[in-house]
């Protein structure tokens, strides 16, 4: 039971870190509907990510069980695609980052 809970932290942690690292970094583009995009794709995000979390006390509770059930099993799928699908929605509605060059100095 320790290591599902465990597992189901790591995997909640993992999802925060990709958003925070390929989304969070960057704002929004202000042109056309990329603004709106941004601002209405957070809504199923945030729906998949309470979702994900509904799904981990299921496989908490059921974790000395044969079988997980079917309904927690497609719930943490459902909440995973969802999770995925609208940060590839996201990723696009992003300004692009200024990137720096560095130069090394003349010797």
């Amino acid at each position: 039971m320790t290591t599902t809970g465990l597992l189901g932290l790591a995997l909640g942690f993992g999802f925060w870190w990709n958003y925070a690292d390929l989304v969070t970094r960057r704002m929004p583009r202000e042109r056309g509907h990329s603004l709106a995009t941004w601002i209405f794709t957070h809504l199923p995000m945030t729906m998949a990510v309470a979702a994900a979390g509904a799904g981990m006390v299921g496989l908490v509770e059921h974790a000395t069980d044969h079988r997980t059930p079917a309904s927690v099993s497609w719930l943490m799928a459902a909440s995973l695609a969802g999770m995925l699908l609208t940060t590839a929605v996201l990723l696009p509605t992003l300004a692009s980052s200024a990137r720096r060059s560095v130069r090394r100095a003349a010797p």
